[in-house]
């Protein structure tokens, strides 16, 4: 919260863009040293529970839900 003196910045970055979100926040550390990163990006099939999800969108939440975070907290 800057009104408290925590120094903020925020980018909209895809997740699953490794090379890139890696470099984002890395470029963030060092400016910056980051105290907490909040890991926060997830998606659902939208569906209920009983809903078939093709292949394809099943990768898709995989991508984004588990590397997503995974990409976001290894650097």
């Amino acid at each position: 919260m800057p009104s408290k003196g925590a120094t903020v910045e925020t980018s909209a970055l895809c997740v699953t863009d490794r090379p890139a979100f890696e470099e984002k926040l890395l470029a963030w550390d060092d400016r910056h040293q980051i105290d907490l990163l909040i890991a926060n990006a997830g998606i659902s099939g939208g569906g209920s529970m009983e809903a078939r999800q093709s292949e394809a969108q099943l990768r898709e939440i995989m991508d984004i839900n588990l590397d997503g975070t995974f990409n976001t907290v290894n650097p």
